[in-house]
């Protein structure tokens, strides 16, 4: 209703049914510098700091201008100096409104500017990934799933695997990475070992058949797959299953000459025996 009464007094008619329908076009109706200060605080995040803004949108200098605009729309508030989006889903709607190209320019300079302020791996790699660059966000989302598991916050690993995993999977047809179907198995099996923690086991096997499609047939990433693919199957209270993929695992792991997965996969082994 609050939109509805804005959109009216700022002269427009015939508006939409739908709320977010409403918002983009509110949006839309902006002045240049207003959109654009919109869309990088939209990108920056909550507690923005004007000072951040010249750096991300470098082309449109008068900010003070656009940022009271925005105030005054209701599109952002001012908080201690610090700027944020009013609401939740006015940002979701800038967020997609903005061209691709754009907006991959936008978390580019969103990464420059948070890098120099020592912003922590999770922030990095938020805009690393939406700016497309593909190895260092592939970097950053693996030790930001990481930093959550080390506090024990397995949901929280999860969502930057699935987005490295989507990622690797996007640069094999691009060819910016090296080896891009090696971090496809990579990025799976790490999902596939999150999502079982979390018991969601058809997702997880699901993965990681992926990735076993993938594998080198010797390899110790295929190693690595086939355990977690044992515990997947051992979680599901399929044991058989799950001794054959841990015998086959163990085989690998011998004619490898891996000692390190040999005694990983001889503690895998005990813990599917009873007490």
């Amino acid at each position: 209703l609050e939109e509805l009464v804005r959109f009216v007094r700022e002269g427009g008619s015939g508006p939409p049914s739908r709320l977010a329908d409403l918002l983009a076009l509110r949006v839309e109706r902006l002045g240049t510098d207003a959109r654009r200060a919109l869309q990088a605080i939209a990108v920056l995040g909550d507690d923005t700091s004007p000072a951040t803004l010249p750096a991300v949108v470098p082309e449109h200098p008068d900010l003070l201008h656009a940022i009271d605009a925005l105030r005054t729309a209701g599109m952002v508030d001012d908080e201690g100096g610090r700027l944020r989006i009013t609401h939740p889903l006015l940002r979701e709607v800038v967020l997609a409104t903005i061209p691709a190209g754009v907006r991959r320019e936008l978390h580019g300079a969103a990464a420059r500017v948070c890098e120099s302020l020592g912003a922590p791996p999770e922030v990095m790699a938020v805009h690393a990934y939406f700016a497309q660059d593909a190895f260092r966000a592939l970097v950053l989302l693996d030790r930001a799933s990481a930093l959550a598991a080390s506090r024990g916050d397995d949901a929280g690993a999860i969502l930057p695997l699935r987005r490295g995993l989507e990622l690797a999977r996007r640069e094999i047809f691009r060819g910016e990475l090296d080896d891009p179907v090696r971090a496809v198995v990579i990025f799976g099996r790490k999902l596939g070992e999150a999502l079982a923690r979390q018991r969601l086991y058809t997702d997880a096997e699901g993965v990681l058949r992926e990735a076993l499609d993938l594998a080198g047939p010797s390899t110790a990433d295929r190693v690595r797959v086939l355990a977690a693919l044992s515990r997947v199957a051992f979680g599901r209270e399929r044991r058989a299953e799950a001794y054959v993929y841990l015998s086959e695992a163990q085989e690998l792991a011998r004619k490898s000459g891996r000692r390190e997965l040999l005694t990983s996969l001889d503690d895998l082994e005990r813990s599917f025996s009873p007490p």
